[in-house]
């Protein structure tokens, strides 16, 4: 994990591994997710929260998951105003293109996310 995190300029605060092996996403302290070659630890792509800033520390990815069968990344953000937000996966990891933010209404710091077996649905916890 230290020789993940030396290449990023903000602190990680939320890490998946892909079920294939191939890559992991990582989350930082400002509200952007990072894709990164499992093997090599090379940054790949990047994509940001409705809420990324450099210098909002504030907005840091409370928790990051890739779905079972590769092709989406799911995370949300703190102080996040309720949103979940969903990025298609390209290029087995290489690419990370945001799709959608979805308003889910919580009230309360989102603790946990996950996938279903299926990758058809999102379960979160608050």
């Amino acid at each position: 994990m230290v020789a993940c995190s030396e290449q990023f300029v903000n602190d990680i605060t939320a890490i998946d591994w892909s079920s294939n092996g191939a890559f992991m996403v990582v989350g930082d302290r400002c509200g952007f997710i990072h894709s990164v070659d499992a093997t090599t630890l090379q940054k790949y792509s990047t994509a940001k929260s409705s809420l990324a800033n450099e210098q909002n520390t504030k907005a840091w990815v409370e928790d990051v998951k890739i779905s079972p069968n590769c092709q989406f990344v799911v995370f949300g953000t703190h102080g996040g105003l309720s949103k979940v937000e969903v990025v298609k996966v390209l290029d087995n990891g290489k690419k990370l293109h945001k799709v959608a933010a979805v308003n889910l209404g919580i009230s309360s710091a989102l603790t946990h996310l996950d996938w279903s077996m299926d990758s058809n649905s999102i379960v979160l916890n608050s």
